[in-house]
């Protein structure tokens, strides 16, 4: 028992045994007598079980506080599989009604979080390319945020932004490539999930959690627009989640893939090229997504052209186009609230 406790139990217990029939104050030390107070038998009982209840009262109230504080601070590794988990969610029903954030605790600033309840020993950082598509962007945030959280994990959001004229074509590779770079910067990550802006989680248990080093992990296998039908297993676009290792090992993304498409074929060939096996979760209906609806991008048109190049010689490519080769500039780096958002200026001729 506590010492506030403690002193709550002794104290009507001096009462009883000091005067069991009458209790009279004493006279004050140099003062006079202070007057007589008569504490019948019932009183005295009135104040031992009125203390008796504080006594008690205090004491669950501050092992409760321990066990909230042992809570608080995680002392235990969270669970392989999260107690949290709710399975599937209609994302149709979420998105017309995504209004606010609707976490578990608050963020940190930056967009990061760590469970409250639990410890755990690997850092996620999810890396999102992006461009003028802000509705999807908030969507997308508020619905990820709650879903992470529900797993359990420590992990971090950053949003990359590609700036300048809308007519110059989208480089998606490159961004991944600029968000692992400067997410590394920041903190030490033991694995990235790579994730399209446009695409939602159904099923919390859908795992984000790291991968084990030589077997990335493709996630989005089932998408509702090709009523989710299994994409071809060569496929690695969408959301894939990489172990930092693995992701050096491979030099990254290429950066020559301007516009839409074949810079995830291209990871996936490198990928194959050091050995790696890609796993997808079991069974299928736990790896369905929600594409939220956008207009449709413009094709790269040399894609299978630097695809079949790549593949000629595909150790020596991939070693002369990636991390190492990477250039770009950074124009602003905020830490909002539901995110590090990174704002960056890429050139073709960098590349």
């Amino acid at each position: 028992m506590d010492p506030c406790g403690c002193l709550l139990a002794v104290f009507p217990i001096g009462i009883v045994y000091g005067q069991s029939t009458h209790l009279y104050l004493m006279k004050k030390p140099g003062g006079s007598m202070a007057f007589p107070s008569r504490i019948h038998r019932r009183h005295i009982i009135a104040i031992f079980l009125l203390w008796s209840l504080l006594a008690i009262f205090f004491h669950h109230y501050n092992s409760g506080g321990l066990k909230r504080e042992k809570i608080r601070k995680g002392d235990g590794m969270c669970p392989p599989v999260s107690p949290l988990l709710n399975g599937w969610t209609d994302v149709s029903n979420y998105t017309r009604n995504a209004l606010s954030y609707s976490g578990r605790s608050p963020l940190q600033l930056g967009g990061s979080y760590q469970p409250v309840e639990c410890r755990t020993n690997r850092k996620l950082a999810v890396v999102v390319p992006y461009r003028n598509r802000n509705s999807q962007l908030d969507i997308f945030l508020r619905y990820l945020h709650p879903f992470l959280q529900r797993q359990q994990l420590d992990y971090t959001i950053f949003v990359v932004e590609q700036t300048g004229k809308l007519t110059n074509p989208f480089n998606r590779g490159m961004l991944m490539n600029i968000g692992f770079t400067e997410a590394l910067r920041l903190r030490s990550f033991d694995c990235f999930v790579f994730h399209d802006v446009d695409l939602l989680p159904e099923d919390d248990r859908n795992s984000y959690a790291c991968p084990e080093v030589g077997e990335p992990r493709h996630l989005s296998v089932a998408i509702n627009t090709f009523d989710y039908r299994p994409i071809g297993p060569n496929h690695f676009g969408g959301v894939s989640s990489l172990t930092t290792v693995d992701f050096v090992a491979v030099n990254g993304f290429s950066n020559r893939f301007w516009g839409w498409g074949g810079e995830d074929d291209d990871l996936y060939d490198r990928l194959r090229s050091k050995n790696l096996t890609v796993r997808r979760h079991r069974p299928l209906r736990q790896t369905r997504y929600t594409m939220l609806p956008h207009d449709t991008a413009k094709p790269n048109p040399d894609r299978k052209r630097i695809l079949q190049e790549n593949q000629f010689n595909a150790s020596k490519a991939m070693m002369a186009d990636g991390l190492i080769t990477l250039k770009y500039r950074i124009l602003d780096l905020q830490f909002k609230s539901l995110s590090t958002h990174i704002f960056v200026e890429i050139e073709r001729q960098f590349n």
